[in-house]
């Protein structure tokens, strides 16, 4: 995990977050939101640190075998690399094993 920033480091920890998991708003979310004053999660202002920490909520939501070639796609088009994905799932996949259980 040595190749991530400090920065980088404290977007994995900030998508740990179980608020951070939100879908993207969608009609209903902002229905919900107006209605009831649900919290909707705030994109970072620099793109390549947002798609870290979706790429990063979504690999702590799912079990590492149903980490799909589009969700990989997406993060790799943003900005990084293969092996950036491959490193961030295998520390996520320690982190698991150590807390025993989710991150």
């Amino acid at each position: 995990m040595t190749s991530f920033s400090q920065n980088e480091r404290a977007v994995i920890r900030l998508a740990a977050h179980p608020r951070e998991r939100l879908p993207m708003p969608g009609t209903f979310a902002l229905w919900c939101r107006r209605m009831f004053g649900t919290p909707l999660p705030i994109p970072l202002a620099d793109p390549r640190l947002e798609a870290l920490r979706r790429f990063a909520a979504q690999v702590q939501d799912e079990r590492l075998s149903t980490i799909s070639e589009p969700m990989i796609h997406a993060f790799v088009t943003s900005g990084w690399k293969r092996t950036d994905a491959d490193r961030l799932m295998a520390y996520l996949q320690i982190d698991r094993h150590e807390c025993g259980g989710r991150a």
